[in-house]
C-alpha cells in the first residue's frame, strides 16, 4: 500500500489569497470605479471644545481614514490643472469662520494620474478650521453642520468630488472666556510617516506576506525540493562530521543565497527609484508587458518550456565552488544554488518584483531579503537536523510536478489583473469586470477538475491535503462567482 503524502499544498491557497484579495478588498465595477456603498474615505469630525462660551476660539477637527491604494488631495489650491482642494467650511452656523482650513502635513510628490506633482494625503489625514464664538451669541444648544469636500483619487483614476455633511452638537454656557480657548489653537497633529502608513494599512505586510509565501512555494518545486538534502549532505562532507562546523558551513551556504537574491533587489531599487516605479505600475504599455511576461511564467511552470541559465555558466560556478572548498567554497555554492534553481525561482521572483513596483524603493530589498530567507532556512534546519535529511529522500515525486501546475494556473490569473489595468487605461472595454471574472473562474473551475482528476488516477499518491484543496478552490470559485454579472463581491 503506497504512503498517503500530506504535502503543503495549502500554500497554493495561500499564494493566491495573499496576491489577489489585497488588490480586490474593495468592489470595482467594468469601469475601475467602487461599487455603490463602497466607503473610500471614511470621514469623521469633532469640535474642540464641545462646551464653549462667548468669545472663546474653537476649532474644527476632521478626520479622514483612506483605504489602501487611495488618496485625497492637500486643502491648498495647486493651479488651474490641478484637481479641486480639499475643504471644511460650516454651514448656516452662528460660529464664525477664523481663517482658511488647513492641514496635517501632506505628501509632495508626482501624480501619474493627473501628470503632475501635487500635495495629497494617504492613509490618515486631519483638516482643520478655526471658529470664534460670538459675544452677542445666546445660551443654549446648538447644532453645526461641518461640510467636507474632497476628491478621492487611485494610482489608477479619480472619482468625481465629494461633498459630506457631518452634524456636531455644542452649547453655549455662561463664564468668562477660559485662558485656552482666549487665543485661536493652530497646532497640527504629528501623525505617524507615510511609510509607517504603508506599515499600518496593509501594503507592505501584504507584499511582506507575498514575499514569504512565494519563498515557501519555490521550496516544493520540482528542481529545487529534491535538491535540498542533496546540497546539505556537500556541505556537511565539508564539515567532517564536526556539528560546530556544519552549523557554520549552513549559515554561510544560506548567506550565499540571502546576498545572491538581496543584491539583486539592491540593484533594482537603485535602477527604478519609488517615483519611477508608480510611473511603470499605472504605465499601459508596462502593464500589456509584465501580464504577458506572467502569462509566460505560467507556461513555464505548466512545463510547456523552461526559463534557464546557461550550463556553462551553472558549471563554471558549480567547479570553481567545489575545488575551493570551506567557507569560500560553501558561500560559492550558495550562490551556485540559486543559479541552479533559476529555472524553478524566476517565475516567484519575477511576480514578487513586479508586486514591489506597487511600492516605495525599499519595497523590492525588502521582498528580496524575506523571500530567500524564508527560502534559505531548511538549509540551515537541516544542518542542526541532520536525521531529517534521510526523511526528505525520496519525498519528492508527483505532487511536486501538481504544484506547479497549479500554481502556473495562479500565474495565468494574475496575468488578467495587469492586462485589465492596460485595458482600463486604453478604455477598450476588451477586459471588463465581468469578463475578468468570467475567466478567473474558468481558470479556477481548471484548477478544482485538475486537482480532481489527478486525486482519483490510481498512478497518482493520494492525500488529505490534495482533496482539502479541492474544497478550498470550490469555495473561491462559488465566492467569486457571486461577483459575476455587476454584483458586488462584498469583502472581497
Amino acid at each position: 500500500m503506497r504512503k498517503t503524502s500530506t504535502k503543503p499544498q495549502w500554500l497554493l491557497i495561500a499564494i493566491f489569497l495573499t496576491f489577489f484579495l489585497p488588490s480586490g478588498a474593495w468592489a470595482l465595477d467594468e469601469n475601475g470605479i467602487p461599487e455603490p456603498g463602497e466607503i473610500i474615505a471614511e470621514i469623521s469630525s469633532t469640535l474642540h471644545p464641545a462646551t464653549l462660551r462667548r468669545g472663546e476660539n474653537v476649532r474644527v477637527n476632521v478626520q479622514v481614514k483612506i483605504i489602501p491604494g487611495w488618496h485625497i488631495y492637500s486643502v491648498i489650491a495647486q493651479g488651474d490643472d490641478a484637481p479641486p482642494p480639499s475643504d471644511v467650511s460650516l454651514l448656516d452656523s452662528p460660529l464664525i469662520e477664523d481663517g482658511p482650513a488647513y492641514e496635517t502635513r501632506p505628501i509632495n510628490d508626482f501624480d501619474p494620474v493627473i501628470g503632475m506633482k501635487l500635495s495629497y494625503h494617504k492613509g490618515k489625514a486631519i483638516l482643520y478650521r478655526n471658529l470664534k464664538v460670538p459675544d452677542d451669541l445666546e445660551l443654549g444648544n446648538y447644532q453645526a453642520n461641518v461640510q467636507v469636500r474632497f476628491q478621492t483619487c487611485s494610482d489608477r483614476l479619480c472619482l468625481p468630488p465629494e461633498v459630506k455633511v457631518v452634524s456636531l452638537d455644542y452649547t453655549i454656557e455662561e463664564g468668562p472666556v477660559r485662558a485656552e480657548y482666549q487665543y485661536a489653537d493652530r497646532s497640527i497633529d504629528n501623525l505617524p510617516s507615510q511609510g509607517m502608513n504603508h506599515l499600518t494599512d496593509g501594503g507592505l505586510w501584504s507584499f511582506i506576506a507575498l514575499a514569504a509565501l512565494m519563498g515557501l512555494a519555490s521550496l516544493i518545486t520540482p528542481c529545487v525540493f529534491p535538491m535540498i538534502p542533496i546540497t546539505v549532505s556537500f556541505f556537511s562532507k565539508q564539515a567532517e562530521g564536526k556539528r560546530s562546523t556544519l552549523i557554520k558551513l549552513a549559515t554561510i551556504f544560506a548567506l550565499g543565497i540571502i546576498l545572491t537574491y538581496t543584491g539583486t533587489g539592491l540593484l533594482l531599487s537603485a535602477i527604478f527609484g519609488a517615483g519611477s516605479a508608480l510611473q511603470l505600475a499605472t504605465n499601459p504599455y508596462v502593464n500589456l508587458v509584465i501580464g504577458i511576461v506572467f502569462i509566460l511564467f505560467a507556461f513555464s511552470l505548466m512545463g510547456l518550456f523552461e526559463i534557464t541559465i546557461p550550463g556553462g555558466v551553472q558549471g563554471y560556478f558549480d567547479q570553481k565552488a567545489r575545488k575551493l572548498g570551506g567557507v569560500p567554497g560553501v558561500l560559492l555554492m550558495g550562490f551556485t544554488f540559486t543559479l541552479t534553481a533559476f529555472t524553478c525561482t524566476v517565475q516567484f521572483v519575477g511576480t514578487m518584483l513586479i508586486a514591489a513596483a506597487q511600492g516605495e524603493w525599499i519595497w523590492p530589498v525588502l521582498g528580496m531579503l524575506v523571500f530567500s530567507s524564508v527560502f534559505a532556512f531548511p538549509f540551515f534546519l537541516l544542518a542542526l537536523a541532520p536525521r531529517l535529511i534521510k526523511k526528505m529522500q525520496g519525498k519528492s515525486g508527483a505532487w511536486l510536478g501538481r504544484s506547479k501546475v497549479v500554481l502556473g494556473v495562479l500565474e495565468l490569473m494574475a496575468s488578467i489583473k495587469f492586462l485589465s489595468n492596460a485595458d482600463l487605461v486604453w478604455q477598450t472595454d476588451l477586459i471588463s469586470r465581468n469578463t475578468a471574472i468570467l475567466v478567473w473562474l474558468i481558470l479556477l473551475a481548471c484548477i478544482i477538475f485538475y486537482l480532481v482528476w489527478t486525486a482519483l488516477r490510481p498512478k497518482f499518491n493520494k492525500s488529505i491535503s490534495q482533496w482539502v484543496s479541492v474544497l478550498t478552490f470550490m469555495v473561491l470559485f462559488i465566492l467569486l462567482g457571486r461577483g459575476y454579472n455587476d454584483q458586488s463581491l462584498g469583502s472581497l
